[in-house]
């Protein structure tokens, strides 16, 4: 309606009590933001790697709305620190203790992410995977799934994850074992065809 129309076109060009900005309806949640901090916001919301994979943070495991419209059903917690006792009861969650310290041995992890996540994709789920703040240790465990099931590099998956998440950075030690972890799985390929 025509109202609708100017009331949205009011809320769009709305000034900054502060700084005098111009406001835009953020295309996820449509809140309107200032256009400057728009960038950043859109970072406050979950990354979508495929239409069954997002990446986020612990702040986006605990809002339910978001949880909510999104979908999710499933949540791989990567962060030891993190423990979310309020998820809703049809969510499953895979807690996984680990620590974003480039000495932690988290390959041996990588298997048992790597089956939840396919289970998740197989059975027509929408999983949720985070840290703390979606930027390392999150990452590394969906780089691993990348190199296992869809035959991707480290750098290729790195770069891949950096198109649609740019602030992901796995440390150093992690992006060691996904090289290690890189070599395993290829290894396993060419016994396979032997």
């Amino acid at each position: 309606t025509s109202k609708e129309k100017r009331m949205n076109y009011i809320k769009s060009n709305e000034k900054s009590l502060f700084l005098g900005g111009q406001k835009k309806e953020c295309i996820v949640c449509h809140k309107y933001i200032e256009t400057h901090l728009l960038r950043i916001h859109l970072n406050s919301h979950p990354s979508q790697i495929f239409n069954w994979m997002f990446l986020g943070t612990f702040t986006n495991a605990c809002d339910k709305y978001e949880l909510r419209r999104i979908g999710i059903k499933y949540i791989l917690n990567c962060a030891a620190e993190c423990n979310n006792k309020n998820l809703p009861k049809d969510i499953k969650e895979l807690h996984l203790n680990i620590r974003d310290e480039k000495w932690f041995d988290l390959i041996d992890f990588f298997e048992e992410a790597n089956t939840f996540m396919n289970k998740v994709k197989m059975n027509g789920g929408i999983i949720l995977v985070h840290c703390k703040f979606g930027i390392s240790r999150s990452a590394t465990f969906i780089i691993a799934y990348l190199i296992k099931y869809y035959g991707f590099s480290v750098k290729s998956a790195l770069q891949f994850i950096k198109a649609i998440r740019n602030q992901i950075n796995p440390n150093e030690g992690f992006i060691d074992q996904l090289m290690k972890y890189e070599r395993l799985i290829k290894s396993q390929e060419k016994q396979l065809k032997k």
